[in-house]
């Protein structure tokens, strides 16, 4: 087919050329994908966020992958000794492409890079009986430092970052005033000051579907670290239009990704 021929010609991808330090040797990527059971969905190709997913297991979801870019491991992330493991959600879209990304677990700077790459990725379509469907799972990045001088390692560099990183600042107005109840969300702020996924910390998922909506068109002044903007996370209290707390529509449960609600539940760390 043809569109099987084009994923198969988007496999292809230069390298990008990374940045060493003399005392590190490398970087180990490991992926997975969560267990799950099939269900069916419907033989047209709609939007993810319009379908009934199906979730797929492990070893289904690898035999699909056409093309896996690794992540590159972030120099601010390299030089204050950040490793560890990303864990996050994404939904695939019929045609094999990354629709959706959901992070439920990482440090800001290898969660940006996690969801740089995973964007590039491509599947094969995943296809019940009625044709091509999309499908949701989940994958686990392991971004491990190697250093030949252990001793040199600090022993605490989560907590030795924290003193040395300046929050984002929100510079958009707020169009409307915050109240009490308002939705409160934890955001993953990008290096270029805008949201690239939320969490839902307080409130009801109709309210976390129009939050979204709202933290879409705000800007922040990125978070500083060593001269550089890094990824950061934020967490404020969101105004919403009053006819969110009364009814709602349903539907997203994670920022401009679609996922589903559940996906992205309350109080996600790193």
């Amino acid at each position: 087919m043809l569109i099987d021929m084009l994923l198969r010609m988007s496999s292809s991808s230069p390298m990008t050329k990374r940045w060493r330090l003399p005392w590190l040797a490398g970087l180990w990527v490991a992926i997975s994908c969560s267990s799950g059971t099939v269900s069916r969905a419907a033989s047209h190709c709609p939007h993810p966020s319009q379908a009934p997913l199906v979730t797929l297991g492990p070893r289904e979801a690898v035999k699909l992958l056409i093309s896996q870019p690794k992540p590159d491991y972030p120099p601010a992330a390299r030089v204050n000794y950040i490793h560890g493991r990303v864990r996050l959600l994404i939904t695939v879209s019929c045609r094999g492409r990354v629709d959706m990304i959901h992070v439920v677990k990482g440090h800001p700077f290898l969660a940006q890079a996690s969801m740089d790459a995973i964007r590039r990725w491509v599947y094969r379509p995943y296809r019940d009986g009625s044709g091509p469907v999309p499908f949701q799972t989940s994958i686990n990045v392991n971004f491990d430092l190697r250093t030949s001088i252990l001793r040199h390692f600090p022993p605490r560099p989560d907590q030795d970052l924290l003193r040395a990183v300046r929050p984002p600042r929100l510079i958009s107005a707020l169009s409307r005033r915050v109240v009490p109840d308002s939705p409160r969300l934890r955001m993953l702020v990008s290096s270029k000051g805008r949201v690239i996924d939320s969490t839902l910390l307080n409130g009801t998922a109709e309210e976390f579907q129009k939050a979204t909506v709202v933290v879409t068109n705000w800007k922040f002044i990125p978070a500083r670290c060593d001269n550089l903007d890094v990824p950061w996370y934020v967490e404020m209290a969101v105004p919403v239009p009053q006819s969110a707390k009364k009814a709602g529509n349903g539907g997203s449960g994670g920022l401009g990704h679609g996922l589903r609600p559940g996906c992205c539940s309350p109080g996600a760390n790193w």
